[in-house]
């Protein structure tokens, strides 16, 4: 090394690394200063609409709801009718779904049996119009048989001829048997009367709730994608609005609260890099003010765009995406979406 360079080499080091020491220490503790003012891992919060639903808000108590009673009857009672599900439970309380449910497994019950009964009585005239055949045994098998058993109340006894003071004769012996089986079939065919006007009478009833009251107890449901971008953790409040522009400067501010808040302490909570699925609901229809509930049942079927609107913890408001303010319209578009999708992917 020729002693020119080796001169200038002494020089920096004696005179600029104390520089670069003191500089570097500068930037660090400027930094440092700083980070106390500005949070440097911020959080970035996005929201994505994914549903909008309307549903029910709680389980019905079929046996505190005094117009019900029929509905109740019928698919826990149901004379004629096997046990039904819910028959004998402690508790009666159902969501909208398994009562309608219930509904239909009890009237297909009453729907069989009747079916059941016309068979076997047909059954019945077939065997005493046939000229041939062991009548004695067919008719005793039919007397075994599980629809003549009565399960709920006591039937009438049909007079027993085979009683008599004089021992009868092989006709005689028939025609008893003909007379107690055609007994039976009437009981029953009361129960399957009654049983059919029950099912009008809950059906009619169930009708009327759904059309009149439970329209009043419906919640508005969003489901949405809730996301967190940023490097910095974040916790959503519980409260947001949903805003729907009903066109013409009119608006209508749904208040929506995040579903099992209360519950989970954590449903709310962001960390960086993190991405959850989360649920917000109105409170109930007639929970509303008149207005909005006037403008919630005139706009609920039709598109207008909807809005999200939430907070974290820091104040700081965030939107999410616009959709259509209709249960089912933007399900049905991502449906849609997905189609043309796979069909563009088959095509390749």
């Amino acid at each position: 090394m020729s002693p020119k360079i080796q001169l200038i080499k002494d020089f920096l080091v004696k005179y600029l690394a104390p520089f670069w020491k003191f500089f570097v220490g500068g930037v660090v503790v400027a930094v440092g200063f700083t980070g106390n003012f500005v949070d440097l891992k911020r959080p970035d919060v996005t929201l994505e609409i994914t549903s909008v639903t309307t549903a029910s808000s709680e389980p019905i108590d079929l046996m505190r709801v005094s117009e019900l009673t029929a509905v109740r009857d019928f698919i826990t009672v149901g004379p004629g009718l096997p046990p039904l599900p819910f028959s004998g439970l402690s508790t009666s309380a159902m969501p909208v779904e398994e009562i309608d449910r219930q509904m239909q497994i009890a009237a297909n019950l009453v729907k069989t049996n009747s079916e059941n009964l016309d068979n076997s009585l047909k059954k019945l005239e077939g065997i005493i119009s046939s000229p041939v055949g062991d009548k004695t045994s067919s008719l005793a098998e039919m007397e075994e048989e599980t629809i003549f058993v009565p399960n709920i109340v006591a039937l009438e006894e049909a007079p027993d001829h085979s009683i008599s003071r004089k021992p009868l004769n092989d006709e005689q012996k028939i025609d008893a048997r003909v007379a107690r089986i055609r007994n039976q079939i009437a009981q029953r065919r009361k129960y399957i009367d009654l049983s059919l006007l029950k099912k009008t009478n809950a059906e009619k009833q169930w009708a009327e709730y759904k059309e009149k009251t439970l329209p009043n107890k419906a919640r508005l449901v969003v489901t949405c994608a809730l996301g967190n971008q940023g490097a910095g953790a974040t916790a959503i409040k519980p409260q947001a609005i949903l805003r729907a522009n009903l066109g013409g400067g009119n608006y209508l501010d749904l208040p929506m609260k995040l579903s099992g808040y209360e519950s989970s302490q954590d449903l709310g909570v962001l960390p960086a890099h993190s991405y959850k699925i989360v649920r917000l609901q109105s409170d109930e229809v007639q929970a509303m003010t008149s207005a909005d509930r006037q403008r919630y049942s005139t706009f609920l079927g039709n598109v207008s765009p909807a809005t999200i609107y939430i907070s974290d913890v820091n104040n700081k408001m965030y939107a999410s995406n616009s959709v259509p303010f209709s249960p089912g319209v933007y399900e049905q578009k991502i449906y849609d979406q997905l189609k043309q999708f796979a069909m563009q992917a088959k095509d390749r």
